[in-house]
Formats: structure tokens, C-alpha cells, sequence
């Protein structure tokens, strides 16, 4: 009941900040994305209703209910999808060729299922990769103007990870027991706030606040402007939820990107605040800082990046027994014991290196160059905006932000090789960039000082500005 409870809160907590813009501009966005909002919203809810517990799973375990409904979901979408490409006469494909990359990779890590250990949970993991695939293809099926379209997602990106950061404040403030804890780091002296309801670890969870502060910054400074309340409460709610979750990577990649984003857009002027900004917390806050960062860790914790050079060292090692196709997508890192502290993995907290234990040389490369591909035609869409209207350079801002975070984290943490928060989010996102890549030819002069509201309806406008 006490579940349900804070569920109800943080929900009812989202509802009221609706009726405040820019979040009542996402909301009704989300609301015109139905397909997606039919998968992403069920979806979200079955990641992160509370586990048992945070082991990896393996052959002989209870699946338990959530793993259950998850397989009736993904075989409900998928065959829905079936019957629609079944109906229509065509299937439009999306133009990128980091598409078929990614479908590679999935095929690879079918196959792997002839040599896991596990091979069922093999091939059950690689069709849930197609079945997400499955649904992006989806969202590409669409005659509407494209920017709406691109508006549209990128309007819904914003309002699901501003109500995750949101519900886990709320979450913190009715179950501080359950959202602030080591989170499976025990005798690392790590303490942080993750997501009560919905449960998200503080990695992913700083991941998302950190998103939603850099978007609501990189909102204001495009729109010099007096801010309005949702102007503050946006960055706000992104800045807390950041800071609280206690992510180092996450904190690094807000430094990244907002120097990325400025000299892709040549904003010299928002580096100079960065700068400015950077020497007031040298000189007053340094010590403060530094503790934070520490977060009571010795330095020999801090050295090994919270632990995660000691795993990254096992698992490089199982590497080796393998290393052209790995031991098995999804399996073979949980086999992998760290000699210091006799357990297995449940995660090699490393995109890259799990991939590399998993999949070997041929399922990294795979992923290294979707990781590639995709970052580069994100940093060429958003250098493009620069001579479109501002409601467009907001939406490129938007796609640039949550692809790049993507990229970022999953150097230290397994991010969007598997089914996860970060994979569809990352594919949503990459959809909402190829509508938008079809508008910049017919929408946009290249040339400076476009009017905000040139040859666009203002309904556009309104949703993201």
C-alpha cells in the first residue's frame, strides 16, 4: 500500500505542474504522441515498480511478475506492430544508417544464444531489442509536418524525464529509508538518492537531472528573457534531483555538453558565463566541492572510480577467453568473478566493456560505431539549427542533450546495449531527429536573426517555448 501511496503522490505532484508552461507544452505533447505514450508510459512502470532485489538473474531463478508482464507487453507490441506493417502497402525506414547498425547488433546478439551459457535469456533479451526497434519504426510512420512531429517527441522526452526527476523527490521526501542508501555499494561509504517510486538507481536517476537542468538552462539562454516560473522550477527540479543522486559522470557531462552545445551554436558568450561561473566556485566553494566529489570515499575508492576499475579488470580478463564473439548477450559478464570481493557480476557498470565480455571484438565494434554515428548526426543537427527559428534550435538542444548524456554515461554504467531506460529514450530521440532533419531544408534560410515565428504555425512554437 505504502507503494502505491507515493506512486499516487508523485503523480498527483506531476499533475499539478501541468498547468505551468513549459511543462503543460510537454504534457500536451505527450498526450498527441499516442503510440508512443501507449508503450513508453507501461513500460516505465514496469522498470520501475520495486524489485526483491538487485542481483542479476540467472537460469533456475523465479521470473518473478514483472518479467512476466514484460514478456506479455513486448509480445502484445509486437504483434501489433506485425498486424499494421501486415496492413499497409508500405513501411517507411528511417534514413539513418546507424539503423541498420544497431539492427546488426541485435542480430548478433540473437545469434550469441548458440553459444551462452543461458541461451534462452540470450535470445529473449535480443528480441526485446527488436521489439523496441519495432516501435521507433512505428514512430517514423507518420504524414504529419515534420516538425510537428519533431516538436512533438521532443516535448514528450522532456515531460517523461522531468516527471521521473519530480516523482523521485517526492519519492525521497515519503521513503527517505528506501531513496537514500548505498544502493548495493556497500562498504564503499557511497550513500545517494535514487528513485523510490519509480525505482531508479542514482546513476540513471542523476542522468535524468542533469538532462532536465541543461535543457531548462539552455532554454533561458536561448530566450533571453524575464523568466517565468516554469523558467525556474524546470532547471531547479533538474539541478536537485542531479546533486542529490550524487553522479560524478553525470555532473562531468554537464560540463561537456554545455561547452559542446555553445560552440556548436557559437554562443561565445555562454562559455564566458562558464567561465565566470567556474572561478566563483574555485574561490569560494572549492573545499565544499571537493567533498562533495569525495562523498566520503578513501582515496583508494576514489582511484578505482567507485570500484569500477577493480570489475572492469575481471571482466577484461573473461574477455580474453573469448574475444571475437564473447560469452553470450546479456550472460556472460554475470559469470565473471572479482577476485577481491569473491562475487559475481551483476553489471560491468560500463556500456563498452560489458559489450566487450558479452559480444567480443565484433559486438563492440557494432555498438562503438552506432555510439559514433549517432553523436556525430546529433552535433550536425544542432550545429545546422543555428540559422533556424529558436522554437527549432530548442528542439535540436533537446535530442542533442539526451543523445549526448547517453553517450557520456554509458562509459561508466550499461546504459543502451540492453533494454533500459537509456536505449529508448536514445531511439525516441533519434526518430524525433529525423523529422527534424527533414524540416531544416524547407523551413530554414541559412542566415542569422530568423524570425521565431517564420513560415511556422505558432501551435509549434507554443509546445516546447
Amino acid at each position: 500500500m505504502k507503494d502505491l501511496a507515493i506512486l499516487f503522490a508523485g503523480i498527483a505532484v506531476v499533475g499539478m505542474f501541468t498547468r505551468i508552461e513549459p511543462i503543460s507544452g510537454w504534457w500536451r505533447a505527450l498526450r498527441n504522441e499516442h503510440y508512443l505514450m501507449a508503450f513508453v508510459v507501461p513500460l516505465l512502470v514496469l522498470f520501475g515498480w520495486p524489485l526483491e532485489g538487485v542481483s542479476a538473474f540467472r537460469d533456475g531463478d523465479q521470473l518473478g511478475w514483472q518479467r512476466v508482464a514484460r514478456m506479455v507487453f513486448f509480445g502484445l507490441i509486437a504483434t501489433h506492430f506485425v498486424l499494421k506493417d501486415l496492413a499497409r502497402q508500405r513501411t517507411a525506414v528511417p534514413p539513418y544508417s546507424f539503423f541498420s547498425v544497431f539492427g546488426a547488433y541485435t542480430l548478433l546478439c540473437a545469434l550469441s544464444a548458440f553459444w551462452s551459457r543461458e541461451s534462452l535469456q540470450s535470445l529473449w533479451k535480443a528480441i526485446e531489442l527488436v521489439v523496441v526497434l519495432m516501435v521507433t519504426i512505428e514512430l517514423y510512420q507518420s504524414r504529419k509536418n515534420p516538425v510537428d512531429r519533431a516538436a512533438s517527441i521532443a516535448g514528450s522526452l522532456m515531460f517523461l524525464t522531468f516527471a521521473l526527476c519530480l516523482m523521485s523527490i517526492i519519492g525521497a521526501v515519503l521513503a527517505p529509508e528506501r531513496a537514500w542508501r548505498d544502493w548495493g555499494l556497500e562498504g564503499l561509504g557511497v550513500r545517494s538518492m535514487g528513485g523510490a517510486i519509480p525505482m531508479i538507481n542514482p546513476n540513471m536517476l542523476g542522468q535524468l537531472g542533469g538532462m532536465v537542468a541543461m535543457v531548462g538552462i539552455l532554454r533561458f539562454l536561448l530566450r533571453p528573457r524575464r523568466p517565468t516560473l516554469g523558467d525556474l522550477i524546470v532547471p531547479a527540479v533538474g539541478v536537485v534531483t542531479l546533486f542529490l543522486a550524487y553522479s560524478r559522470t553525470s555532473l562531468i557531462a554537464c560540463l561537456i555538453i554545455f561547452v559542446l552545445t555553445a560552440v556548436s551554436m557559437r554562443r561565445s558568450s555562454w562559455l564566458v558565463v562558464l567561465a565566470v561561473f567556474g572561478v566563483i566556485i574555485g574561490t569560494f566553494f572549492l573545499e565544499e566541492l571537493i567533498v562533495y566529489l569525495v562523498r566520503g570515499q578513501t582515496a583508494e575508492q576514489f582511484a578505482t572510480l567507485t570500484g569500477r576499475l577493480v570489475m572492469w579488470d575481471a571482466a577484461l580478463s573473461a574477455f580474453w577467453e573469448r574475444p571475437l564473439f564473447g560469452h553470450g548477450f546479456f550472460v556472460g559478464h554475470k559469470y565473471v568473478e572479482v577476485a577481491s570481493t569473491g562475487k559475481l557480476l551483476a553489471t560491468a557498470d560500463s556500456t563498452y566493456v560489458e559489450t566487450l565480455v558479452n559480444l567480443g571484438f565484433a559486438g563492440l565494434t557494432l555498438i562503438s560505431l552506432f555510439a559514433i554515428m549517432t553523436s556525430l548526426q546529433a552535433w550536425r543537427s544542432l550545429s545546422h539549427s543555428r540559422y533556424s527559428p529558436v522554437h527549432l534550435q530548442e528542439i535540436a538542444m533537446v535530442f542533442f542533450v539526451v543523445i549526448a548524456f547517453t553517450m557520456i554515461r554509458s562509459v561508466t554504467a550499461s546504459s543502451f546495449q540492453v533494454l533500459h531506460y537509456n536505449l529508448v529514450f536514445l531511439l525516441i530521440a533519434l526518430i524525433g531527429l529525423a523529422f527534424l532533419d527533414r524540416s531544416f531544408p524547407r523551413s530554414c534560410a541559412r542566415r542569422p536573426n530568423i524570425v521565431a515565428s517564420e513560415g511556422f504555425d505558432s501551435q509549434v512554437n507554443s509546445r516546447l517555448c
